[in-house]
């Protein structure tokens, strides 16, 4: 029986279809019973045909429509897009006149029709539209349901902490954080938050932001239910490496804790000021034979890295028994400032996403990119630097026993691997944060002229009356109280680390000055607000007033230094270097001050500072 072809419904001059083959929803085109009854057969197309001599549904008298139909179940999505874009105009009355002309002007597409008219005729096209339309609705409903979870997660995220204030932005998403993280003055951005919001705000879908003192001894106490969230993790400097900062078990870190006190104390470093007073001298005869500006001749030296180039020779020293040299060569010689300036803002926004940093570590992609050992600059020669030492000294017994950092850290119990890690934190954390508090010390000194004057005034009268040794001893500038009070205003108003540090709050909840915290909620800090409370240091906190110190009351002075400490951490968490930094600080201003006479260059922006957790300072001139 004669098939009727999709072509004899059209013009061979204007292509446009008869009316009485209009689309399959107005009109059923006829089909006949096929005269063959023998087994359906599928080619190689996927189509069925009764048996091979079965005539074609296209006469040959329309090669280009055979060929099309043939093809039709293979209409690529370009040619639907571009249909799609061809309407001009959506309303129902317009859609059949439409897919008609655009019918009559693509080969393919006159075949693709005939084959959804003729559903006999073209068994596989259907098959293929059926699979097709019903993975498409899988997809789709998919996807609803994940953004339908999405939603109802973050309305439950909202209404735990809907009861605690913050930015509106915060109580949805992370956003709020990323963008703080990436202004480079996070610390003050979280300032200004508290400030608005209250001493416990909202930051997050699941985060708060607290200054309250209180609430910080509270979460850091030995006996405390709070713990480390997932944020200390992202601290590792080598993968899957744990480290004392990055230890997210308290078990872990309490007992390493344990194993390094002793050497961070320097109870068993009986040359430990030796030490720093040779690299103070460097740094002196450095100055004096390369940075001296004359009438004649202007000299400018870069304080900021200066004061970076002397916090790495001597944390080197303690820790490698050897200096990097930085100062005697007047350059960063691993590259290690220009690494951390580089790395940090990663780093610190990865800690915002902890789960990604997680996946990204345990999928070993995080090794093609970390640091290694046999780099020539970079956190990479650092940790190549310590894994030498530290197997010099496993070679060989004797060197357990050095008098130095590294030897107390293998007395008491360090295996190679945690030595290799803590010697490389012990760079990092010892070098970046002295830095910071030794160029606002000089800051603020050189731009208060009455301060300057005042502390000069101390050390002249000290040496004068024979109180202060050359270079000065640790016993002795603490004897200097001016010059401590400038110290403690320094490490006030500049604490080195502005990082979240953040903790869990138990699984019960807590509640705090009337405020319940439920249980899951990572709470962290602002330590630049700490140090600004006016409650606690008058309604002139924000000023660099050393005298505020020796003039206070000594209740007032004892609620003033237990707040200023919160800046070297609390408890169990305290920083184990903060004695070599007090030594540090006690001698730097003492040595330069005695020695020369500083002026800012550019008094109208003094530096360029930048605050991702910690401060990058630099064209400090």
């Amino acid at each position: 029986m004669q098939r009727v072809g999709f072509r004899s419904a059209l013009t061979s001059s204007s292509h446009k279809l008869n009316p009485s083959y209009r689309l399959a929803s107005t009109y059923n085109a006829p089909t006949s019973p096929s005269t063959n009854t023998g087994p359906a057969v599928a080619d190689k197309t996927g189509r069925s045909d009764s048996t091979k001599s079965a005539p074609h549904p296209l006469p040959k008298a329309y090669p280009k429509e055979r060929e099309a139909f043939d093809n039709s179940d293979q209409v690529d999505n370009k040619t639907l897009h571009a249909s799609n874009k061809a309407m001009p105009n959506p309303k129902p009355q317009y859609v059949s006149e439409w897919l008609h002309n655009m019918v009559g002007q693509n080969e393919t597409m006159q075949g693709l029709l005939y084959g959804i008219q003729n559903p006999n005729e073209s068994p596989g096209l259907l098959t293929k539209l059926k699979v097709s339309l019903l993975m498409g609705s899988k997809i789709i409903v998919g996807v609803a349901l994940l953004v339908l979870i999405s939603i109802i997660n973050r309305i439950r995220a909202y209404r735990r902490l809907s009861h605690i204030p913050g930015p509106t932005l915060a109580k949805w998403s992370r956003y709020w954080m990323v963008k703080s993280n990436g202004s480079g003055r996070m610390h003050e951005v979280f300032y200004e938050t508290t400030t608005r919001y209250g001493g416990l705000c909202r930051i997050g879908p699941n985060h708060l932001l607290t200054s309250d003192a209180d609430l910080l001894r509270r979460m850091q106490a030995p006996r405390s239910r709070y713990r480390r969230a997932p944020w200390y993790g992202t601290f590792r400097f080598k993968p899957r490496a744990d480290n004392i900062i990055s230890y997210v078990d308290e078990g872990k870190h309490d007992e390493l804790r344990k194993k390094m006190s002793a050497g961070y104390a320097g109870k068993e470093v009986p040359g430990l000021e030796e030490r720093i007073d040779r690299q103070l001298q460097i740094w002196v005869d450095k100055i004096r034979t390369t940075y001296i500006s004359t009438d004649a001749e202007f000299k400018p030296m870069d304080l900021a890295r200066k004061a970076q180039f002397w916090t790495l020779d001597v944390i080197s020293d303690l820790a490698f028994n050897t200096a990097f040299g930085d100062i005697p060569e007047d350059k960063d010689k691993f590259d290690y400032i220009k690494t951390t300036e580089d790395g940090i803002s990663v780093i610190t926004m990865l800690s915002i996403f902890p789960h990604i940093h997680r996946w990204i570590e345990q999928s070993r992609l995080l090794d093609l990119v970390a640091p290694s050992a046999k780099d020539k600059t970079g956190f990479g020669r650092i940790s190549g630097i310590a894994q030498e030492r530290v197997r010099e000294r496993f070679l060989d017994g004797k060197l357990q026993d050095k008098k130095d950092m590294l030897g107390s850290f293998l007395r008491h119990g360090l295996s190679q691997a945690e030595a290799e890690s803590e010697t490389v934190l012990q760079i990092m954390a010892g070098s970046d944060t002295s830095a910071t508090i030794i160029r606002a010390g000089f800051l603020n000194m050189l731009t208060s002229p009455t301060i300057l004057a005042r502390v000069r005034a101390e050390i002249d009268e000290g040496i004068a009356n024979g109180h202060i040794s050359s270079p000065i001893k640790d016993v002795e500038a603490r004897k200097l109280t001016y010059l401590q009070a400038v110290i403690k205003e320094t490490l006030r108003l500049w604490p080195p680390v502005q990082g979240l540090l953040l903790k869990v709050v138990p699984p019960e909840g807590d509640t705090f000055k009337g405020t319940f915290i439920p249980g899951g909620t990572f709470i962290g800090q602002s330590t630049w607000a700490l140090g600004r409370d006016v409650d606690i240091y008058g309604h002139d906190a924000v000023l660099f007033r050393p005298s505020r110190w020796l003039e206070s009351t000594l209740e007032q002075l004892a609620i003033m230094d237990r707040q200023a400490d919160l800046g070297f951490g609390y408890g169990r968490f305290s920083c184990l270097g903060r004695p070599v930094a007090q030594m540090e600080l006690n001698k730097v201003f003492v040595e330069i001050l005695r020695n020369f006479e500083l002026e800012i260059v550019y008094p109208d922006k003094p530096w360029d500072c930048e605050g991702r957790g910690v401060f990058l300072v630099k064209n400090f001139w």
